[in-house]
């Protein structure tokens, strides 16, 4: 591709007239000479102003409760979800764990006051009532050898 033909970059030839604008900023400019340094402020107001950003910067790091207990909860499920995992791990290797499982209806059982959903309040039923029976299972065949 040949590229025929260009226009030269043109000089601005003019300048741009002052607008109300550019006088409103020379007048802001020089009340602001007019107004003084700012070593004029006065020390109590300064130290209030900076008190009011520190109290604004401390709240805005504060955690709530309700925040601190969805923490929490998060937490809890995402050991649960471990302990699953490891259950799973143990079953696909061929070994069942009696300390997993009753780790597994521990944590079912550590869950319950956390829960208000009837839902999930089941599935951790149905957790414990599984995790009791293979205990139980496991504990009958340990006897019988």
């Amino acid at each position: 591709m040949r590229i025929t033909g260009f226009n030269e970059i043109k000089q601005p030839g003019t300048t741009r007239k002052k607008t109300a604008a550019g006088s409103a900023a020379s007048s802001f400019a020089a009340l602001l000479d007019q107004a003084g340094t700012p070593g004029d402020t006065p020390a109590p107001a300064a130290a209030a102003a900076s008190a009011s950003v520190m109290d604004a910067l401390l709240s805005a790091q504060e955690i709530s409760e309700d925040e601190a207990r969805r923490r929490q909860e998060i937490r809890q499920g995402f050991n649960a979800l471990e302990t699953l995992d490891k259950l799973r791990l143990s079953l696909l290797a061929g070994r069942l764990s009696p300390p997993l499982i009753a780790a597994l209806a521990e944590t079912a059982a550590r869950q319950r006051p956390l829960v208000s959903d009837p839902t999930l309040m089941a599935l951790l039923d149905d957790i414990e009532l599984r995790a009791a029976v293979e205990l139980a299972k496991i504990e009958v065949a340990t006897t019988k050898k």
